[in-house]
């Protein structure tokens, strides 16, 4: 790799960081350029949970791309390579099984980012390889030629060949089945993220297990896996670990000669309660008078499409969905007075100007693997990220509510529970004080018109907001008078929403911070007055913070 300098490394700065570089290899530095089956090479992959800024579309769309090698061509040139690899031929491989390997893992989208720095040796470098593709890779005695078969669901049990007492089995030597409140039932999956170049984990438990016997942890390393995803669906150890899977060292004669590694077979075992159970072939060994050792495994391999290990077409589990919906329930509000002391230290708010405006939003949860929301705001030059959100809980009046009426119904449904640790809620233009809860009855002992308002009627069904536990705080100032395009993109653990399917939600800030507090005198604000009474006027000096909530 050669590097240029153009242009400032550092400012004001005299300990640059080291210099770092992302790259990749998938079709250089093959025996005599020759590239065993190119088309199949590379599989592409990508990152799109990366929070990445300061890019054009253009090189965002590179960074996130990830240009991972297929398994069965790493293997191939370990096996192959002159240099640093086994020196093999390519005529000492059969290569129709590693052709089919290729296909499996390119349909699979699996492909691996790892890189040979030859501290261990190639042996080892090869089996890390296998253990991540899950595989058995091995010298096939009826052809001469190292061949490759992956270990996946790719039989039907009815065409297996089926072993017992009277069919090729002579003994059993052992059975190690292991106590299922030994088993790990979590597994914690390590891996390498190469856009952003560190270690991250994916989880997967067995909540049965767990439920039972309390979370007994396993944790392996797939550093060659880039991305969660791959990550998640590598968690079939939970299967091999946690289902208590039966495993035999099974002596055979010579009926079982063609078993291969990887092979699966039916076995039948009365004796031991085994009828017609497929079995793995893992190790096979040679024993006297012509006898075959085997150890097998009940099998439960296979890679899962979806993000759980799980047996297809064997369980009703759903996998979650981490689509980023739109968030349905919105508003925009101008930040009034009495929450800037909630949000602002003294010194703070010393350097606020009557001109300054504030703006938040609420948002409800659309979905539950929802995790919170990016804010974009448009003041006349495009939509720009100024903030991220919580999701806003919520609840709904049950009844319509008179502008004095302090006793009010609301639904128990959806976040109702948020309202015992809500010191005040939002109600469509109006600030409500909660003084007491009772979630038996549903109902709400409040202060009307608090804060900057009045007291308003309120239809049922009105969303009635819990503000000061959760919003999406945008800390820019704004001036008065400015018109504000705001959209919310909802975000999960996979996913943002595109801001194409956002709603536009407007406001137009209107100094609200700097204006005054209503008027209090003690007694119901009459709607209107009528005949002619002779009045003094007089003036009382309240600052705005000695009113509270």
């Amino acid at each position: 790799m050669t590097t240029v300098y153009s242009g400032l490394i550092s400012c004001y700065n005299a300990y640059p960081k080291k210099h770092s570089y992302r790259v990749r290899r998938s079709d250089k530095g093959w025996h005599d350029g020759a590239v065993w089956y190119l088309e199949k090479a590379k599989i592409m992959l990508r990152n799109d949970n990366l929070k990445i800024k300061g890019l054009t579309p253009e090189q965002e769309e590179n960074v996130r791309a990830i240009h991972a090698m297929n398994p069965a061509h790493i293997l191939v040139e370990c096996a192959t390579n002159k240099s640093w690899g086994g020196k093999k031929e390519l005529s000492d491989l059969d290569l129709d099984s590693y052709k089919k390997a290729a296909d499996t893992l390119y349909e699979e989208g699996f492909g691996l980012c790892i890189r040979y720095n030859r501290q261990t040796s190639i042996k080892e470098f090869i089996q890390q390889i296998v253990d991540h593709i899950g595989a058995a890779q091995y010298d096939n005695v009826e052809t001469g030629k190292q061949t490759i078969k992956l270990i996946r669901r790719d039989y039907k049990p009815e065409d297996l060949p089926v072993f017992n007492y009277d069919n090729g089995i002579l003994s059993v030597r052992d059975d190690d089945s292991g106590a299922t409140d030994k088993q790990p039932n979590q597994v914690i999956v390590k891996y390498r993220e190469p856009v952003s170049n560190r270690d991250d984990q994916a989880i997967a438990n067995n909540i049965a297990s767990v439920r039972m016997h309390g979370v007994i942890s396993k944790t392996v390393e797939y550093k060659g896996v880039p991305t969660f995803d791959l990550a998640a669906r590598l968690a079939r150890d939970l299967e091999l670990v946690a289902s208590g899977l039966t495993r035999l060292k099974i002596v055979f004669d010579m009926r079982a000669s063609e078993l291969k590694p990887g092979d699966v077979v039916r076995v039948n075992l009365p004796d031991r309660d085994i009828v017609d159970v497929v079995f793995r072939v893992g190790k096979l060994e040679n024993g006297n008078d012509g006898e075959i050792i085997a150890t097998c495994i009940q099998d439960v391999f296979g890679l899962p499409a979806a993000n759980y290990s799980t047996q297809k077409g064997e369980s009703l589990y759903i996998p979650p969905d981490y689509t980023a919906n739109p968030i349905q329930q919105a508003r925009l509000i101008e930040v009034p007075y009495h929450v800037l002391p909630l949000v602002l230290s003294d010194a703070e708010r010393a350097f606020v100007k009557p001109t300054d405006c504030f703006v938040w939003a609420l948002g409800a949860q659309p979905t539950a693997l929802s995790v919170g929301y990016d804010m974009l705001v448009d003041v006349g030059g495009g939509y720009t990220q100024t903030a991220t959100g919580s999701f806003t809980p919520f609840v709904r009046l049950l009844e319509p509510v008179s502008p004095y009426q302090t006793n009010i119904k609301i639904k128990l449904e959806g976040d109702y529970a948020a309202v015992a640790g809500a010191l005040a809620l939002i109600v469509d233009d109006e600030i409500i004080k909660i003084d007491a809860v009772d979630f038996k009855t549903g109902t709400m002992t409040v202060g009307r018109g608090c804060a900057d308002t009045v007291p308003q009627a309120h239809k049922a069904d009105a969303v009635a907001w819990c503000y000061l536990l959760a919003a999406g705080t945008d800390e820019s100032k704004y001036t008065v008078n400015e018109r504000l395009n705001v959209k919310l993109l909802t975000r999960t653990a996979q996913q943002t929403l595109d801001e194409s399917k956002a709603e536009v939600l407007t406001l137009t800030t209107q100094q609200r911070q700097a204006r005054p507090f209503c008027v209090e005198l003690g007694v119901p604000r009459p709607r209107r007055t009528s005949g002619q009474t002779d009045s003094a006027l007089g003036r009382q000096h309240a600052p705005r913070r000695w009113r509270q909530l």
